[in-house]
């Protein structure tokens, strides 16, 4: 009789033990599918769309500023349906030269706009449109032009996902030059650095001085290669020798090529001059001279 209690409480602990058991592992079972459902929607979440925004802004006013000697023109645009890039405000200036003959001096700025959402790119966009806007207020201010920065246009490309924006002043003392470029990820919609641009052209930073090298000895200002300009030369590639990549401006332009901007010694006018290249071709880009003209 004592045997049997004894077996049957063996018996009832087994079981209690199974249950226990079986308990636990549904429960883990359970919470390890609910981790991995959590992690797809939050992976979903984080997936952002390449799309650009068709959504449109509430847009400042026009307005026009008509000074002593300068009547400044605002003109604000919605981005057309699915550009990357647009002109958000176009603003014309108008300097009132040589009072007695009438000449007008006309100057404008097409200050532009990412059309993508990210507060990355919201910061960009910010940042763009905040420094020319102080040129702009300078100018109203002191009736006076910004001689480095006299107009403004753009030029944008779009190669394997990578967005690139070439922001163009034109100054009248140096030409046209650029001012400023942004390399955006666009799935990502945010800026990328110049080793990861350099990844997408499959260029390594050594090939990057040596492109640089031989672009620079192509440039058509060096082509006379009198002991004067041979040594500006010189000073240029030893400049560029052993610099990092993130210390040049690059972009990729509409042929898929990596360009480069520099700033090399100058062969007349001041000590520098800028030069834009292509470092597939090894040769120099031409930059115009855009959005100013005289009125008669």
């Amino acid at each position: 009789m004592k045997k049997n209690i004894i077996l049957g409480i063996i018996i009832a602990l087994l079981l209690v033990a199974v249950v226990v058991e079986g308990f636990f592992l549904w429960k883990q079972n359970s919470d390890k599918k609910k981790e991995e459902g959590k992690g797809d929607t939050e992976q979903v979440e984080q997936t952002p769309s390449p799309e650009p925004s068709t959504k449109p802004k509430e847009l400042p006013k026009d307005e026009t500023l008509d000074g002593e000697n300068f009547k400044i023109s605002k003109k604000y645009s919605n981005p057309k349906e699915n550009e990357l890039v647009y002109t958000y405000l176009t603003v014309t200036v108008e300097e009132k030269r040589d009072i007695e003959e009438q000449n007008i001096y006309e100057y404008k700025y097409e200050i532009p706009q990412i059309n993508l959402e990210s507060k990355e790119i919201e910061k960009i966009n910010k940042e763009i449109l905040e420094k020319y806007e102080n040129i702009i207020d300078k100018v109203n201010e002191k009736q006076f032009i910004d001689f480095e920065s006299e107009a403004l246009y753009y030029e944008y490309y779009e190669n394997n996902g990578i967005l690139s924006l070439v922001m163009i002043d034109t100054a009248e003392a140096g030409g046209a030059y650029l001012s400023k470029t942004y390399n955006i990820d666009i799935s990502a919609k945010k800026e990328i650095d110049n080793a990861k641009l350099l990844e997408k052209v499959d260029v390594t930073e050594n090939d990057l001085n040596k492109k640089i090298i031989k672009a620079i000895e192509n440039l058509e200002m060096y082509k006379s290669n009198n002991d004067f300009e041979k040594g500006q030369k010189d000073k240029s590639i030893n400049k560029y020798k052993n610099v990092s990549a993130d210390e040049i401006t690059l972009y990729i332009n509409e042929k898929n090529n990596l360009c480069a901007g520099l700033v090399v010694h100058a062969i007349a006018g001041g000590e520098f001059t800028n030069a834009v290249v292509d470092l597939k071709t090894e040769k120099g880009i031409e930059i115009k001279e855009k959005n100013m003209k005289l009125i008669d």
